[in-house]
Order: structure tokens, then sequence, then C-alpha cells
């Protein structure tokens, strides 16, 4: 096993399953035939795992390429630039609210977190914003 040309990583693999149990499962009766079997099912692995991830990755490009031609359909579409307008809005106001977060946090240890905390206050909007912030609610 030694002089064999292998990496560490298979010749340390081939020993810790050099049992008597591994042999029942390879159906083999010698040492010889064990480590054949153990490196063709290792290839065969390997070439499985190989082919699936190139079909998976023709597949998702030629689905990518699919809903890339569906989306210019004009109603489609449509619905894409609104539905991109909300994802939009609502990235902005979980920002604001993580802001306001830190703001939070910040309010009574530093002179900054008292200073940004009344201009909250005195805005409407961010103080609407604050009022409805769904993770000081969680967090404090």
């Amino acid at each position: 096993m030694e002089k064999m040309e292998l990496p560490d990583i298979l010749k340390t693999s081939l020993m810790e399953n050099n049992t008597a149990e591994t042999y029942r499962y390879l159906a083999v009766s010698t040492f010889s035939e064990y480590i054949a079997d153990s490196l063709v099912v290792m290839i065969v692995n390997g070439i499985s795992f190989l082919l699936s991830f190139i079909i998976s990755a023709i597949v998702i490009r030629l689905l990518s390429y699919i809903l890339n031609v569906l989306t210019n359909l004009p109603v489609i579409n449509g619905v894409n630039k609104i539905a991109r307008r909300c994802s939009g809005r609502c990235k902005c106001i979980i920002f604001i609210w993580i802001g306001l977060l830190i703001l939070t946090l910040l309010c009574d240890t530093t002179t900054i977190g008292k200073q940004g905390m009344a201009l909250v206050e005195q805005d409407t909007i961010l103080n609407f914003l604050y009022n409805q912030n769904i993770f000081c609610e969680s967090v404090l």
C-alpha cells in the first residue's frame, strides 16, 4: 500500500476502510480486489458528481435563458418593473430600520446617539418609521 503512487488522502481512506465489513459490502475476498473495487467506486462517484454538476449547470442556464425571454413580454415586463420598485422600497425601509436600531442602541451611550434621536423625533417620516420599527420591537 505504501509503495502505491496515490495521494495521502486516498491512502488513509483505503487503510481506514480495510475491514471485513467493507470486504463484504464490496463482495471481494483479497486485498487487491478491495483496492481495485474501492478505486472504481471512488472514480464512479467522481464522474457521477461531475456529470450531475454539468447537467444541473446546463439546466440552470437554459431556465435562465427562457426566463429572460419571458421577461421581455409586455405584461410580465410591466409587472417586473412594479415588483422591482416595491422590493427596492422594502429594502430601503429595512435599511432605515436597521439604522434606527443602531441609533437606538447608541442613544444612551453617546452624544451622537442622543442628537440622532432628537433629529428622528423632529422629523415626521422618520418618527413614524421609528415607531413602526419591527427590529426595535423584537430586539429591545
